[in-house]
């Protein structure tokens, strides 16, 4: 999840729209994974819905 929200917060929008779903598939599949990265999965979906939807 760190991974995810270094790229999301360095990687230009053209391409971070390319990896959008796969980011976004990973985050849905480590939901109920374990609650310590709950806060982290969260963060990182609003992190990249907030940058490409800008």
């Amino acid at each position: 999840m760190i991974s995810f929200m270094h790229i999301a917060k360095n990687v230009k929008v053209t391409e971070l729209s390319l990896y959008e779903d796969a980011i976004l598939d990973a985050c849905c599949q480590n939901i109920p994974a374990d609650d310590e990265l709950w806060y982290r999965v969260v963060e990182v979906s609003v992190l990249l819905l907030t940058c490409t939807e800008k």
